[in-house]
């Protein structure tokens, strides 16, 4: 990959390695900036909506979130830095809103919102545009859209496999 490929990702690496740093403190406190988290219905949990998405229970739901969250997010990210930017915010913001208005009662952390608001935004795209033009590489762009697009189908694959009970060969490399 490129270094221009490379700088197109930077906005994603930083929020990862954000991420990673903040569950890194966490753990070394028991969980204690868990208390940030969003629970629905309580006034005194409203800053929750903008740091639930930073907060994960554990090493294995951090590093689940943050897969799904890179590939997605840098199909999200190629296309312009300002849409990135934007659909984050719409995102963490629309998902935290209605969790606070209409979750279970109980303690919501991880970027799971983010995540899935990065999926229905590419799956919108692609209805409403109805052009696959969006997952041609261009310029620059080209090895890093190529490795996003094989890491996704990967995962997807792995992720029906193990769906089905089967074992993938591939995952044994």
């Amino acid at each position: 990959m490129r270094r221009d490929g490379l700088k197109v990702l930077l906005p994603l690496l930083a929020i990862a390695g954000g991420m990673l740093l903040v569950q890194l403190v966490n753990g070394a406190f028991a969980g204690a900036l868990n208390v940030w988290g969003l629970v629905p219905r309580h006034v005194e949990a409203l800053p929750g909506i903008l740091f639930a998405p930073w907060l994960h229970g554990s090493w294995a739901h951090l590093l689940s979130n943050l897969s799904g969250l890179l590939v997605l997010g840098s199909l999200v990210l190629l296309r312009s830095r300002r849409d990135f930017w934007f659909a984050s915010a719409f995102i963490i913001l629309g998902s935290g809103v209605l969790v606070w208005l209409f979750g279970r009662t109980g303690l919501h952390i991880g970027a799971s919102g983010w995540l899935f608001g990065f999926w229905g935004l590419l799956l919108a795209r692609a209805w409403f545009e109805r052009s696959l033009l969006d997952l041609r590489p261009r310029g620059d762009e080209h090895a890093a859209r190529h490795a996003l697009l094989r890491a996704a189908h990967r995962r997807l694959h792995r992720a029906r496999l193990g769906a089905l009970g089967q074992h993938d060969p591939a995952a044994v490399r």
